[in-house]
C-alpha cells in the first residue's frame, strides 16, 4: 500500500534546528520533494533518526511524529541505515568522559555534540576544551563518518572562526547554521579582525579544507529551499556531507 502526500501527516526535526537538547517540531513543508522526505517506519510518537539521499548527497533528519504507517518496500529498500546519534547535552558532566565512551560501546554511532555561545542562541554550554577532554575516550573514527564520529552542531554567531580550533580538538563533522554562515565574516581564527563577510559556500569550501566533513542546519523557520543552491553545487568542495 502507498499513500500520497496528502494521506500522511509527517513531521520532522532537521538535525541542528533547535536549541538545546528540548526537541520542538517543525512540519516539512510540501516544497520539499517527495523523495526527500523522512520515510516513517514506526507508528505515531516514536522518534526515528534517517538519513535520505538527493542526488547522491546526504539528508538527515528524525522523524517526530508519523500519523499513518508507510509501507512503500520501493523506498524502503532504497533507505540507507539510520545513524544514533545521541546528544551528549543528556550526560552526567560530572563524568563526561566516561559517559561518551559508554554510549558509544553501548551502541551508539556518533556523538552530537551541542555547541552554543550564547549570542546566536540565548543558551551557553562548552566549548572546544571541552571537546578535547571528551576526545581520548572514544576512539577516533576508522573512516569518514564512522562510528566515532563526533558531530559538533554549531550554534555560534561566528561559524568559520572557530573551524580549527574544533579540528584540533578532535571534531570530525563540523554542522553549522546557514543562518550564522550568511551573516558572520570570513575570519578563521579567534583573533582574526577580518570583516569581509563569508558564505555557507565558503564555509564548505574551507571546512573541507581542513579535513573535515561538513554539515548545513537550520533554523525551523528556515524555509528548507534555501539549501536546494548549496546541496547542487557544481563543486564538490562547496556541497555539505550532512545537511
Amino acid at each position: 500500500m502507498t499513500m500520497s502526500d496528502h494521506d500522511c501527516c509527517c513531521w520532522a526535526k532537521f538535525v541542528g534546528a533547535e536549541v538545546g537538547h528540548s526537541s520542538r517540531e517543525t512540519a516539512l513543508p510540501c516544497s520539499v520533494p517527495r523523495k526527500l522526505r523522512p520515510i516513517p517506519v514506526t507508528s505515531a510518537g516514536h522518534h526515528g533518526q534517517r538519513t535520505v539521499n538527493h542526488k547522491g548527497k546526504h539528508i538527515q533528519a528524525t522523524t517526530i511524529f508519523v500519523q499513518h504507517l508507510i509501507v512503500d518496500p520501493a523506498a524502503l529498500e532504497m533507505a540507507p541505515p539510520a545513524i544514533i546519534a545521541p546528544s551528549i547535552l543528556s550526560a552526567d558532566f560530572g563524568a563526561l568522559g566516561k559517559a561518551c565512551s559508554d554510549t558509544i560501546s553501548q551502541g551508539a554511532d556518533w556523538l552530537h555534540v551541542d555547541i552554543m555561545d550564547g549570542h546566536f542562541v540565548p543558551n551557553m554550554t562548552f566549548g572546544a576544551p571541552v571537546v578535547t577532554m571528551i576526545r581520548p575516550h572514544v576512539s577516533k573514527p576508522s573512516s569518514a563518518l564512522a562510528k566515532g564520529t563526533f558531530d559538533c552542531h554549531m550554534m555560534i554567531a561566528e561559524p568559520q572562526r572557530w573551524v580549527q580550533e574544533f579540528k584540533n580538538a578532535g571534531c570530525d563533522l563540523y554542522c553549522f547554521h546557514y543562518e550564522a554562515a550568511t551573516n558572520s565574516t570570513a575570519a578563521k581564527t579567534p583573533s582574526d579582525q577580518e570583516e569581509r563577510k563569508t558564505s555557507p559556500k565558503e564555509l564548505i569550501r574551507y571546512v573541507h579544507s581542513l579535513g573535515l566533513r561538513a554539515g548545513i542546519a537550520i533554523k525551523p523557520k528556515t524555509p528548507v529551499d534555501v539549501l536546494w543552491e548549496i546541496l547542487d553545487a557544481q563543486d564538490k568542495e562547496e556541497v555539505p556531507d550532512v545537511s
